[in-house]
């Protein structure tokens, strides 16, 4: 094949994982129509818009930026699934539980909530694959991507160039997109450190992502917005049981087996 079709399957990497998620959140469409669920029908509607957006408004270069390539999608994607993974096995523990749970989060309130009505295989499906990888998209791709290109506005039509600075832009966004988030995230949760852990998640990601997009921030690993995805994914893996009751569910679908593999 082609160089130029290994500089462009990054797309087909991102193409899996939205399919992946977009099954989950027709099922729990189909569920919600069959039970009268109007809440459900909502829930599944706007995680299904989280993913569209990005498609919409031309932004898929950033999923995949430079031509990253499938290879190098998924080896940015299981390190954050990885690193997600051993934080929190360390939030699990007495010794470092202090340290650690801060950069953990439960998983999406308003779609678990509805979720947790499913069948235990769609529940949990829907909580680790479909929801995260719709709130990367929205979160880490497309509210970010807005917030610059009005930045970049605002610094090239007025005096105020230094909007334009990726190191001045960066930090606004998280400040900007990380309460956003966490509002969004815990729901109706009213515990305060909820709130804390989930903007202190997004915060570190959306740096971390961005910032090595923008200023190769981590020159000796490869941060890619699919890093992103893996780690989110891998919090709520660790959320909702941990790997063992994860792997024993997917085994108990064929969809489970296409999400293992």
């Amino acid at each position: 094949m082609s160089d130029g079709y290994f500089k462009q399957s990054g797309l087909i990497w991102w193409m899996i994982i939205i399919s992946i998620s977009i099954i989950s959140l027709l099922y729990l469409d189909v569920w919600a129509f069959y039970n009268m669920n109007m809440k459900a029908f909502v829930s599944s509607t706007i995680f299904m818009l989280f993913i569209i957006i990005p498609f919409v408004f031309e932004m898929k270069k950033y999923l995949i930026p430079e031509g990253i390539s499938f290879q190098k999608c998924a080896v940015s994607y299981s390190l954050g699934l990885i690193i997600s993974s051993l934080i929190g096995v360390l939030a699990n523990i007495r010794q470092t539980a202090s340290i650690f749970s801060m950069f953990t989060i439960t998983t999406q309130q308003l779609l678990s909530q509805v979720s947790s009505q499913l069948p235990l295989f769609w529940s949990k499906f829907i909580d680790t694959q479909g929801a995260s990888t719709a709130e990367e998209l929205i979160f880490m791709i497309a509210a970010p991507v807005i917030l610059f290109s009005i930045l970049n506005y605002i610094g090239k039509q007025t005096r105020l160039t230094f909007l334009s600075d990726a190191r001045v832009q960066i930090p606004i966004v998280i400040a900007v997109v990380a309460p956003m988030f966490a509002l969004f995230h815990v729901g109706n949760a009213v515990l305060v450190t909820f709130i804390i852990s989930a903007i202190a998640f997004r915060a570190i990601l959306l740096g971390l992502v961005w910032g090595d997009i923008k200023e190769n921030l981590v020159p000796f690993l490869l941060i890619a917005p699919a890093f992103a995805v893996g780690f989110h994914q891998g919090n709520n893996i660790m959320a909702t049981g941990g790997w063992s009751s994860f792997v024993s569910v997917m085994l108990t679908n064929p969809f489970g087996y296409a999400v293992l593999i």
